[in-house]
């Protein structure tokens, strides 16, 4: 099984975050919304993006027995300043995590 989790924030709860798999869109994940995605038994490269601003790139490999849980959210999620910033905060980025 293949998780994808976006961490709701209220900085950035209006953009919805587009998961790339090996560079190709595959599904959108709203603020505090999850997703699971079927993938068929590969090497695969996973990558969060949002209005041009891509998180880091994680490589991974579906098995019959691997199981991946991501996380994403923006790089600024516990910045107490951040939700009286200007929207364009998104331009500090998105970060992407395998969550064990």
């Amino acid at each position: 099984m293949i998780k994808v989790s976006r961490i709701k924030s209220e900085v950035d709860k209006e953009l919805v975050y587009k998961v790339l798999i090996d560079g190709n869109e595959n599904e959108e994940l709203k603020n505090g919304q999850n997703k699971i995605l079927k993938l068929r038994s590969n090497s695969y490269k996973i990558q969060i993006e949002s209005k041009g601003i891509k998180s880091n790139v994680i490589t991974f490999t579906v098995g019959n027995s691997n199981d991946y849980n991501f996380v994403c959210y923006p790089s600024y999620k516990n910045n107490f300043i951040s939700r009286f910033i200007h929207k364009d905060i998104l331009k500090k980025g998105i970060v992407l995590k395998l969550d064990k």
